[in-house]
């Protein structure tokens, strides 16, 4: 009896052998696209990958041709001495700003000191010049005419 055969019995227990047999089928086919698909996708991001770099390499050899060597030397070494001035500037600048602040450090106290006598120096002056306007407000109101007669004769 074959697999293919009318009778009876043997039609009857080929039809689950031909399906899972067509399922497994499908599932290898699909399972081979899979594996074809990914493989000319790698091979297809490798040859990008490829041509950008052959790419960037022409597009520097391009450039090589425009730009002397010498003049790339020069700017290098340019580049290098700039560098190392503002390196030592701000060295310079780091010591500088050390020595302020020890400076500040020493006067700091004389400045406080010196500040609160200002204060008290504006204080008593402010006190000084409202007793000398209060005085002369008094002068003039106790003695009127004789603050007018010496202003009037001494001009």
């Amino acid at each position: 009896m074959t697999l293919g055969s009318s009778s009876g019995h043997g039609s009857f227990l080929a039809v689950p052998f031909l399906s899972s047999f067509c399922r497994l089928s499908l599932q290898l086919e699909q399972h081979r696209v899979f594996v074809v698909h990914s493989l000319i996708k790698k091979m297809s991001s490798e040859k990008e990958s490829e041509a950008r770099k052959s790419s960037s390499e022409e597009i520097s050899r391009e450039f090589k041709t425009l730009v002397n060597s010498g003049d790339l030397h020069s700017l290098n070494h340019m580049q290098h001495t700039i560098l190392g001035r503002l390196q030592d500037s701000n060295a310079v600048l780091s010591h500088f700003n050390d020595f302020s602040q020890h400076c500040f450090a020493e006067i700091s106290g004389d400045i406080a000191r010196n500040t609160r006598i200002l204060k008290s120096v504006k204080s008593d002056l402010d006190y000084i010049f409202q007793k000398l306007s209060f005085f002369h407000l008094s002068i003039q109101v106790h003695q009127g005419g004789v603050a007018q007669q010496f202003s009037v004769s001494d001009s």
